[in-house]
């Protein structure tokens, strides 16, 4: 119950970070993604199984947070985490080395899905105006966004990381009395 509460609360807090506080400082094109940063490390930690339900109730925040329809950043939560499991697999195996540059490389390929699936739905949503489908992606604008997304990865990773592991240590049992003390 503590670990939900933790994780409930991390959640929370990024989704009212990124509504909120980051717009502060960033253009709107290019404000970072904390609930997707987030969901990539928990899925390159976790897995996608551990890691769904924690996409599900972020993206549902995010959802409620912009007054956008109910599904779609659970949706593109869910898909990215499936996706970044996927390879995560297949990657990370044994390349200690290349861990960082692949960590990256799935927050650049995060971005650009949820980019795309948020244009497509917003495009879908307003009829297919007169602008092309994907005309946010040529911009400068994209490029910053990613960006903004790799310095936030470098900012939270560490700390993510040290509450994971606080977490199961928290919920592993405690060991067991020896015979010593048994009648």
């Amino acid at each position: 119950m503590f670990n939900k509460a933790v994780i409930f609360s991390l959640i929370f807090i990024a989704v009212i970070l990124q509504s909120s506080f980051l717009p502060i400082f960033f253009p709107p094109e290019t404000i970072p993604d904390l609930a997707l940063i987030l969901i990539i490390i928990w899925t390159i930690r976790n897995g996608f199984e551990k890691t769904v339900g924690r996409s599900i109730l972020a993206g549902f925040m995010l959802d409620l947070v912009y007054f956008w329809p109910v599904g779609i950043s659970i949706i593109t939560f869910v898909t990215i985490s499936f996706i970044t499991s996927f390879l995560a697999k297949r990657f990370l195996i044994s390349q200690r080395s290349w861990r960082l540059f692949i960590i990256v490389c799935f927050v650049v390929l995060g971005t650009l899905i949820n980019q795309t699936i948020l244009v497509v739905f917003a495009k879908i949503l307003t009829y297919l105006k007169e602008e092309t489908l994907f005309s946010p992606f040529f911009g400068i604008s994209s490029f910053f966004k990613i960006v903004s997304n790799i310095v936030l990865l470098f900012i939270i990773y560490l700390p993510i990381k040290k509450i994971e592991s606080f977490l199961d240590m928290y919920t592993q049992k405690a060991p067991q009395q020896g015979r010593f003390f048994q009648r």
